[in-house]
């Protein structure tokens, strides 16, 4: 259950939810749930597309802090409330930010497509720095999502079951839409 894969989160980790339609659903409630058990959990992600469970508490910079990596209205709204920071960066750096260990991964919580024939999820429409970032991370948790596209033809789009701690069946959301002027 996601309730069970959030008590690998402890107090200091950073915790990365990935990048914008793979932030993860049902962990994040999950992780939430869990606030007034951790202190100082560091939770890195970019172009946020709703607003995470684990920000809306009053005291939620109480417990974690928010990194983005790229500000979507939803980011902004996050480092306003005084919990969030921006990590600038140039974005085709980014997955180096991983590789030479420059980006330090604890827990990586992601959405990803139902599982294929070859035990193989894809990481659906935010591929971007994911595989990097999912090699870097101590622990590996995915939350299916039935309703992300698969992507065919790119290479690093995919993370393979014997490379994932644990799977959790999501809910189901339907993929985030953008909101008008990045709101």
């Amino acid at each position: 259950t996601a309730a069970e894969a959030a008590k690998l989160v402890k107090s200091g980790d950073w915790v990365d939810y990935t990048w914008c339609t793979n932030h993860p659903v049902e962990l994040d409630k999950a992780l939430a749930a869990r606030q007034n058990e951790l202190e100082d959990v560091k939770v890195r992600g970019g172009v946020t597309m709703w607003m995470p469970e684990i920000a809306k508490a009053e005291d939620a910079g109480d417990h974690f802090t928010w990194h983005s990596w790229h500000c979507s209205g939803i980011d902004r709204k996050i480092i306003a409330k005084g919990m969030g920071y921006f990590s600038p960066m140039r974005y085709s750096e980014l997955p180096r930010f991983y590789r030479d260990g420059n980006a330090k991964v604890d827990v990586a919580m992601i959405q990803v497509t139902p599982m294929d024939k070859h035990g193989n999820f894809s990481y659906a429409l935010a591929s971007s720095h994911l595989a990097d970032m999912l090699d870097a991370a101590k622990t590996v948790i995915v939350e299916v999502n039935e309703n992300l596209p698969w992507v065919y033809g790119l290479t690093g789009c995919e993370i393979n079951i014997k490379d994932v701690d644990m799977v959790v069946e999501g809910e189901n959301p339907p993929v985030a839409p953008l909101g008008a002027g990045g709101a």
